[in-house]
């Protein structure tokens, strides 16, 4: 939605109705640029300053994807946010930025996929991804984020090509796995379990179980620092967040973490690096704060 100096292209996650994952950013990721105006529809239509490139007001946790084969790089940048790029093997960039950290992909991806979740990272007024494509990532470099390629006729005549947003689907209530090994394109089940929190995050709603199976997730080093986990359930439909049963102690959350939110439930697992509480409304149970369950 703005031009920058920089430019980095980001993927996002956050959420939609459930259990949000709010990153610790740098503090120029998070300071609002109120000189950019905002997008005000979807639709492909020439960026607000007149560059080659195009702004979509999509809502955080709206998926990124990728609009060629190639390979997909993610960077930080003070001004872009959390971003990431795609490079086809003819050199042509396309980027995506002021998404958020957790849930990027790194290396070859195929047209259509998921390579990350739209935010409100860097020099950003609102919600949106900033897209652009070029003939080389330096070309980006050097024009502040705008591309020598119009991304809407682009679009428009690569017909075949994927539009660079997906849908985001209505949350639900559910019970829903997670893995490290898992796979956003799977169904959430413990025979298919999902991998990103930004993909659970964005599926889950209020009265919603999440398990987490055997294995470590980074919740700081996902998030670029210190990061929160806020609970949004209600009175009547809290939000659970747990270890799989029969494999309790072997869901690890690495810290330091802090919980936030409202009517959240933790419980059957280990923190390693701290924890704090802010708010009464979460409860934790046969949490262990120790390297050892």
């Amino acid at each position: 939605m703005r031009k920058f100096s920089v430019i980095v292209w980001a993927i996002g996650l956050s959420v939609v109705g459930a259990v949000v994952l709010v990153p610790t950013l740098m503090a120029a990721q998070i300071t609002p640029a109120a000189s950019y105006p905002l997008p005000v529809n979807v639709a492909c239509k020439p960026h607000w300053d007149g560059g080659l490139a195009t702004d979509f007001p999509v809502q955080v946790g709206t998926p990124l994807l990728a609009v060629f084969n190639g390979t997909a790089t993610p960077e930080n940048r003070p001004a872009g946010g959390y971003t990431n790029r795609v490079t086809s093997v003819d050199g042509t960039v396309a980027y995506y930025g002021h998404g958020t950290d957790a849930g990027r992909v790194s290396g070859t991806v195929k047209a259509g996929q998921v390579i990350g979740y739209s935010g409100n990272s860097g020099n950003s007024t609102g919600p949106h991804l900033h897209f652009a494509v070029a003939t080389s990532w330096q070309y980006l470099l050097n024009h502040g984020g705008d591309g020598d390629i119009d991304p809407c006729k682009w679009l428009a005549a690569i017909g075949t090509a994927p539009a660079p947003v997906g849908t985001v689907s209505a949350p639900k209530v559910g019970t829903f796995y997670m893995s490290p090994t898992g796979s956003d394109s799977n169904s959430g089940t413990s025979t298919a379990p999902w991998k990103t929190w930004g993909k659970v995050l964005a599926t889950a709603a209020a009265g919603s179980t999440i398990n987490l199976m055997p294995g470590t997730y980074t919740v700081a080093n996902n998030f670029n620092g210190n990061s929160n986990i806020e609970f949004k359930g209600t009175s009547s439909a809290r939000i659970t967040l747990q270890t799989q049963p029969g494999y309790e102690g072997q869901g690890v959350i690495q810290g330091p973490v802090t919980f936030t939110g409202q009517y959240g439930t933790l419980q059957q697992m280990r923190i390693k690096g701290g924890y704090t509480v802010q708010t009464n409304d979460v409860y934790i149970l046969n949490v262990r704060n120790r390297d050892a369950y």
